[in-house]
């Protein structure tokens, strides 16, 4: 997904793209991710759309979003 910047991220040198990951288990997701991304927004937290998620940056910059899954 082609995305405008966070709010108070600086606008990009170019356009990036950014990934949303659903996962089954956002606790077990966060404690695999956060001690190898020190940088890791987190963590898991409710996002300003409902769900339940964290993010981190790939070592290029680009924005993952991790989400907890929802249930159907």
């Amino acid at each position: 997904m082609w995305n405008k910047p966070e709010p108070g991220e600086p606008p990009p040198a170019r356009t990036r793209a950014r990934f949303e990951l659903a996962v089954d288990d956002i606790e077990a997701a966060w404690n695999e991710v956060s001690p190898r991304l020190p940088e890791a927004k987190g963590p898991p937290h409710n996002t300003r759309f409902g769900f339940v998620g964290f993010s981190v940056r790939d070592p290029d910059g680009t924005t993952i979003h991790v989400l907890k899954a929802p249930r159907s």
